[in-house]
């Protein structure tokens, strides 16, 4: 960050979002993955980063270009369960994590939108990793 960017989080997270926006733009996949993950990594970063107005601004853009060209939003739940390997400090610690986060799950439901669960799972113990909790989320 200091390196490359100056420290400047908003930078990077405006240059993601303006990158994944013209992605949408050209097309040529039917489904979108990942939008989201951004803020996790940029929260490390600065905590709180995803509830700020201008973040939560991205979003609502990005729901809006995802609906304008009907393209399926994962919702992915690989991130349910503590990585394999972590150690015991970390599991104490760690907390489910859902792809987009349940808010803006939330965000796609209402704009009808359709989702495609999956938990991206590269062990096949974890296939159903958070499945269950991503669909109360779509059902509430």
């Amino acid at each position: 960050m200091s390196k490359y960017f100056d420290n400047d989080i908003r930078y990077v997270v405006d240059k993601f979002y303006e990158r994944t926006l013209e992605m949408i733009e050209a097309g040529g996949f039917d489904i979108i993955g990942h939008f989201d993950k951004i803020g996790f990594n940029a929260s490390h970063f600065k905590p709180g980063i995803e509830l700020e107005r201008w973040y939560q601004k991205h979003l609502d853009n990005v729901i809006d270009a995802i609906a304008a060209k009907g393209i399926i939003a994962e919702v992915n739940t690989k991130a349910w369960e503590a990585p394999v390997g972590a150690a015991p400090s970390q599991i104490a610690t760690y907390a489910p994590r859902l792809f987009p986060s349940p808010d803006t799950i939330r965000k796609l439901v209402s704009a009808r939108i359709p989702v495609a669960i999956n938990s991206d799972a590269h062990y096949p113990e974890r296939i159903s990793a958070g499945r269950e909790a991503a669909f109360q989320i779509i059902d509430s």
